[in-house]
């Protein structure tokens, strides 16, 4: 059965509602505190969250660390360019 681990919104590229668990979002990571069994145990999800009429961004995740996510953001018109993500949900849940 799927545990989900830690949560966090980042709205406007700051960290707004999160889980007790999830320490920090700085230069596009966002860490957490998870028991040891699940390091190297959990699939991170993420999802477009910005209230305009029609998407221009994509987000990715690009690393997974043991307590941590590197997130990006990039334009849909072409993959050249990349900045620091500003509205996103990302959920963290277990594979055990």
């Amino acid at each position: 059965m799927s545990v989900i681990l830690a949560s966090a919104r980042i709205k406007e590229g700051n960290l707004a509602e999160h889980s007790k668990n999830v320490t920090s979002w700085k230069d596009s990571i966002l860490s957490f505190e998870i028991d040891e069994k699940y390091k190297g145990n959990f699939v991170p999800v993420i999802s477009h969250c910005h209230n305009v009429p029609y998407i221009t961004s994509s987000y990715w995740i690009k690393q997974v660390g043991p307590e941590y996510i590197v997130v990006m953001q990039g334009a849909q018109d072409t993959s050249g360019r990349v900045f620091p993500p500003t509205d996103f949900t990302a959920v963290i849940v277990s594979t055990i």
